[in-house]
């Protein structure tokens, strides 16, 4: 009988281990699942706020060239003469007179508002103009500097 009792001891132990094994598995699996889910959220979360971005720069920007629009009309120079001051070239201007660039370089934005007298100038939005406000706050106040 001692034998017996030794092998169904033996045998409990394996089945246990087994199981142990399969739930440890299983836990894996579920913990792997919810972390893809997760980053499939985050992906597509962030996808949205990029949209977001890039549609509002775009607005801003066309805004811009709107008003340069409106100031190269009222300068009367020649379209040489506002290339030679701004270092754009003459079709690029062509264009953004007919209305067929509406989303310039920054660098070609800047050079025609330098050329015609403007500068640009970065201002700290308001709160309440900010639709990115508290998701940036949030980021900000979760980076700790390093200490030096």
């Amino acid at each position: 009988m001692g034998e017996n009792e030794n092998i169904d001891e033996k045998e409990k132990i394996r089945r246990l281990k087994e199981e142990y094994l399969r739930k440890r598995d299983e836990d894996f699996r579920k913990k792997n699942e919810r972390s893809k889910q997760l980053r499939a959220a985050n992906k597509k979360r962030h996808a949205d706020h990029q949209a977001a971005s890039r549609k509002k720069s775009l607005e801003n920007a066309k805004k811009i060239i709107s008003s340069l629009r409106e100031k190269l009309a009222e300068c009367n120079w020649s379209q040489v003469k506002v290339a030679d001051f701004s270092g754009i070239a003459p079709t690029t201007l062509t264009k953004i007179k007919r209305r067929r660039n509406n989303t310039a370089r920054l660098t070609t934005i800047t050079a025609l508002a330098r050329a015609l007298g403007y500068k640009l100038v970065l201002v700290p939005l308001e709160q309440s103009e900010d639709d990115f406000y508290d998701e940036r706050w949030v980021r900000k106040s979760s980076v700790k500097p390093k200490e030096t």
